[in-house]
């Protein structure tokens, strides 16, 4: 469905349910103007998906702060033999 967006969302062949939810995504992320969000999406939709893009965006961010992870070393443990 991704590879159906290229360009404005709402010139995609998406279905309205999906237009929606990428619109209350992005006003949610502050990545551009809010769009105009239809009534595709149920309170109780729209509040899961605030919630879901909201920690993925802090779990993002928290990422960056931190930087990569220290190399760890590789631990084997061997099968039991049969």
């Amino acid at each position: 469905m991704v590879e159906l967006i290229d360009g404005p969302v709402d010139a995609t062949d998406l279905s309205d349910r999906w237009k929606d939810a990428v619109n209350w995504a992005d006003a949610v992320i502050g990545v551009r103007p809010p769009l105009p969000v239809g009534d595709a999406l149920s309170r109780p939709e729209r509040a899961e998906l605030t919630l879901t893009v909201a920690v993925a965006q802090g779990f993002s961010k928290a990422a960056i702060a931190w930087g990569p992870a220290p190399e760890l070393p590789t631990m084997v443990i061997p099968t039991p033999g049969s």
